[in-house]
């Protein structure tokens, strides 16, 4: 699932595509930038509830993106997590969702 991710992302935003990693291990497996704004996007295949995994937690807190996106293939769901958007969407969601970034 990652790769189809990537695919989309490199498809949308070419270059602009990174990942993100602390020095602790915590990690966000894609982060995007469009005019100046960084979006993180976390991928999980196995997802049973709206938990935002601690890499995505951290990320949020350093740099308060202005939303954030976890793909995954059950969970269907928005949460607020320190003022931030956290959208839980379909992997054939993706692009679409990013059009209006």
């Amino acid at each position: 699932m990652e790769n189809f991710a990537f695919t989309e992302l490199l498809k949308n935003f070419g270059t602009n595509v990174h990942y993100w990693r602390t020095i602790r291990g915590q990690e966000v497996d894609f982060v995007i930038e469009k005019e100046n704004k960084l979006i993180p996007i976390e991928v999980k295949s196995v997802l049973s509830e709206a938990k935002i995994p601690a890499g995505m937690r951290s990320f949020i807190n350093d740099y308060h993106p202005s939303k954030a996106y976890i793909v995954n293939l059950k969970v269907k769901e928005k949460v607020i997590f320190d003022d931030v958007p956290v959208e839980f969407i379909y992997p054939f969601e993706l692009s679409k969702n990013l059009v209006d970034v």
